[in-house]
């Protein structure tokens, strides 16, 4: 028994290392310690998603950041593939700073893994640990910059 509970321990210990690697390379988190990164997937769920599967729809009521861990999804509008995001790419980030309505249709391209980071596990994390939720906030309006630069230079000039 007791070496079962060894075995156990190690294989934990081993994949929250992995894990904490593989924030470590979303940008998002990239510039956190691994106790912060560590505490971020504690509040984190892994959910997989079948090819074809549907993340969330259009129109619905944000409340979950989702992290690429594996495979690809693509964002629908109107029902026409408009973008694909693969392995450590990132999205829904805006429903951690509101509860809006989603923009686009989110679908498994592939199969995949997510991690997911609910809004209300996220202002826990801020009351914890605000100086990280600074960091993360500024690095998510700096993303939110890009790709609103990205979509001006795509669709107005």
């Amino acid at each position: 028994m007791m070496l079962q509970s060894i075995l156990r321990s190690i294989f934990i210990d081993k994949s929250l290392l992995w894990d904490i690697k593989f924030l470590r390379r979303v940008s998002l988190f990239s510039d956190l310690p691994e106790k912060v990164l560590a505490e971020l997937i504690n509040i984190s769920n892994l959910k997989h998603y079948a090819a074809g599967e549907t993340i969330f729809e259009e129109g619905s009521v944000g409340k979950i950041l989702y992290i690429i861990k594996s495979g690809e999804v693509m964002g629908m509008k109107a029902g026409k593939d408009i973008f694909h995001m693969r392995i450590g790419d990132y999205f829904g980030e805006m429903a951690l700073l509101e509860e809006a309505t989603r923009s686009v249709t989110i679908k498994a391209a592939q199969e995949c893994e997510l991690f997911l980071i609910y809004k209300v596990k996220f202002d826990g994390f801020l009351d914890e640990d605000p100086k990280a939720g600074v960091k993360i906030l500024r690095n998510l309006a700096t993303k939110s910059c890009e790709r609103l630069r990205l979509m001006d230079e795509k669709y107005v000039g």
